[in-house]
């Protein structure tokens, strides 16, 4: 909640500024509330329509939306900027619209292209394989094969806890792994690891359905600045509560 209204003062002080709109669209994204952190995200593009954040953010929004077409020219658009890990979100939305098939082709391709401008662990033809065959038809060997690379990493203040050590176990659907490494370790890119949480994706649908899910967005104060801004599509109180003591179902 303190990052939101964090955000929002800033955008108050001076609402022409790039950086204040795109951050208040982010805390709109992390609590899942896309439809109200779009806008924002218009308007940080049209500010500094050369970032790779904002396009990229911009797909995913899109995506969660209800519209693949911009999500995806969004997405390579993020590409030309020079951030090809967003094509594994343009993969997994091939695969939450059927076509695994054409995600796993897709993914390899744009991984190979852009080898040089992707992380150490992904640089290699045999890592990209298998964690495109673990975004896209989930065989469990792939994903187990994948989360034995990562696990070691998770709660260790030797590693750097960046977006996407987060990402990835989104990802995969590890949600006690995420919930760990977030608590351990929040303050790098959380707003990003976080609005991954509300995409169609099935491993963002295995965390945020996680039955540990209410106590962790407890833990961080999801759930108070729910009660504060409003509940999200995906997130809703019981009837007749506010939401305390984990009354919400999440979908």
């Amino acid at each position: 909640m303190a990052q939101w209204e964090a955000r929002q003062r800033a955008h108050e002080l001076d609402p022409s500024s790039v950086a204040a709109v795109h951050e208040l669209g982010m805390a709109h994204g992390l609590m899942g509330h896309f439809e109200k952190a779009y806008p924002h995200m218009e308007q940080s593009i049209a500010g500094d329509p050369f970032s790779p954040s904002f396009t990229g953010t911009m797909g995913i929004y899109q995506w969660t939306l209800g519209d693949p077409e911009a999500a995806s020219a969004s997405f390579e658009r993020t590409i030309e900027l020079g951030y090809p890990l967003v094509a594994i979100s343009k993969a997994l939305m091939l695969t939450e619209l059927g076509s695994a098939a054409e995600a796993h082709a897709y993914l390899m391709a744009t991984l190979a292209k852009h080898r040089e401008n992707l992380p150490a662990p992904l640089k290699s033809r045999l890592a990209q394989w298998l964690y495109s065959r673990a975004v896209t038809d989930e065989p469990a060997w792939a994903r187990f094969l994948v989360w034995v690379s990562l696990k070691g990493r998770v709660g260790d203040p030797r590693h750097v806890s960046d977006l996407s050590l987060k990402a990835s176990l989104v990802t995969l659907g590890k949600a006690e792994a995420f919930f760990d490494e977030v608590r351990r370790q929040p303050n790098t890119y959380l707003s990003g690891a976080l609005f991954n949480l509300w995409t169609p994706a099935e491993g963002a649908r295995r965390v945020r359905t996680h039955p540990g899910f209410p106590q962790f967005a407890v833990d961080i104060g999801l759930v108070r600045a729910w009660q504060r801004f409003g509940w999200p599509p995906l997130v809703q109180p019981h009837p007749g509560t506010n939401g305390s003591n984990l009354q919400f179902t999440v979908r």
